[in-house]
């Protein structure tokens, strides 16, 4: 049947498989651990520069909604100001401070908003000059 060297060689063959796979096997725990932790480290990254760019996103609207809240508080008491000036009101501030006031409101939104705020936003401050 077999030659009686075959039977020896084989059994030398498996133990060194053996004892290969006893090494390989720790090193490729240690790959699969050094993955694993790498891609958790970019999934941590991504997701830190997702909430900066949302975060980021909130403030900036923040900024857009006072300046336009600031605005229009100032143009209406403007307004309201002109209304009572022109019904005979004498007791009216001084108009030329509130016209400042408003354009440099209007400066701070047209620096903030963008070009699809920017047309309504002119068509307001033309209404109210005139």
């Amino acid at each position: 049947m077999y030659p009686p060297n075959t039977s020896r060689t084989v059994i030398n063959m498996s133990g060194e498989v053996g004892a290969l796979l006893q090494g390989a096997l720790p090193l490729v725990g240690v790959l699969i651990g050094a993955a694993a932790s790498i891609a958790v480290q970019r999934n941590s990254a991504r997701e830190a520069r997702l909430r900066s760019l949302n975060e980021a996103r909130k403030a900036q609207r923040a900024e857009v909604k006072s300046a336009i809240a600031s605005y229009l508080e100032v143009s209406q008491h403007l307004q309201t100001q002109l209304y009572a000036r022109e019904h005979g009101r004498k007791d009216v501030p001084d108009i030329s401070v509130m016209v400042e006031q408003i354009w440099l409101a209007h400066a701070q939104v047209d620096v903030l908003c963008s070009e699809g705020l920017r047309g309504p936003l002119l068509q307001h401050a033309e209404a109210l000059n005139e």
